[in-house]
């Protein structure tokens, strides 16, 4: 494996992170708000962070 997979992977491994530290904090929001409906940016968000974290699974298994 070279550099550039490494820097790849460990970006989506990034990513991952940050989007789902976002979508946690938005969730906590949400939960402490008592709305009874979930925001949608609260649903993009969780859109963003699965889908980031699949692609950064999907990564890794196929260049281990």
């Amino acid at each position: 494996m070279n550099i550039i997979h490494i820097a790849l992977m460990v970006g989506l491994w990034l990513i991952a992170i940050v989007k789902g530290k976002q979508y946690f904090q938005l969730r906590d929001e949400f939960i402490r708000s008592g709305e009874q409906e979930i925001p949608v940016e609260c649903k993009n968000a969780k859109k963003v962070f699965i889908s980031g974290l699949i692609a950064a699974i999907i990564y890794t298994l196929i260049k281990l």
